[in-house]
């Protein structure tokens, strides 16, 4: 009976140090977790970020130091890319590389890792846009696809059922394909007024005409 009691809490020691050691390891693997951009570098797309947790140590919340040279990434392939500026404050999801991926990154191919780390702080990378509810798209448009500032109001709409396009830009107050439309009505309709191009003739339209390039000249980069 004493060995059995013996075997049972020789076991028990041996449960409990495996489970502290798995929790260790646990602790130390890093997968995703939300980051902020601190400072962004546009030639080489690398980013100095914050990340969005602090892990206890010893009891008391610690912050994670700045990850440095952070790389980002767009959505891209088949020889395009689309790009946007990135701000200091602008959210990021941070994912760690299962395995060291500097061999990777410096050289764009297969290669063995030069270090044995696994899930490690060093091998983030940061996908743009995860944002909390606090930061939600104002104004979302559920029926279109859209390419948009954040408020909604300077947008490229694409109805991807019809196959119709807006372009809305000056904080939404103009829209190309209205002003183009409006010039060719008024082109198709025009005529001259007099003789000449002086104070008595011209288009009969050439006001609305200046006006309308006027809201062009607003929305043109």
């Amino acid at each position: 009976m004493a060995g059995l009691l013996e075997t049972r809490a020789v076991r028990g020691n041996y449960a409990d140090a495996a489970s502290a050691d798995t929790e260790s390891e646990r602790i130390d693997m890093w997968t995703s977790m939300p980051g902020r951009i601190v400072k962004f570098d546009p030639e080489n797309q690398t980013a100095t970020v914050k990340v969005l947790y602090k892990p206890k140590l010893a009891g008391k919340a610690t912050e994670i130091p700045d990850l440095l040279g952070v790389p980002v990434m767009f959505p891209r392939g088949g020889g395009a890319a689309l790009t946007w500026p990135v701000k200091e404050g602008d959210g990021v999801q941070l994912s760690f590389q299962s395995r060291n991926m500097d061999a990777w990154y410096e050289k764009g191919e297969a290669a063995e890792a030069d270090t044995a780390r696994m899930h490690d702080l060093s091998d983030a990378v940061a996908h743009l846009g995860m944002e909390p509810s606090t930061k939600k798209l104002a104004n979302f448009n559920n029926e279109h696809t859209q390419l948009r500032s954040e408020d909604g109001k300077n947008a490229f709409t694409f109805d991807q059922k019809n196959g119709k396009f807006k372009m809305t830009g000056a904080g939404g107050k103009y829209d190309l394909f209205t002003i183009v439309e409006s010039m060719l009505d008024f082109l198709a309709k025009d005529k001259l007024n007099g003789a000449g191009t002086g104070p008595q003739g011209g288009l009969e339209y050439q006001q609305q005409f200046a006006e309308l390039k006027s809201h062009l000249g607003q929305i043109k980069l």
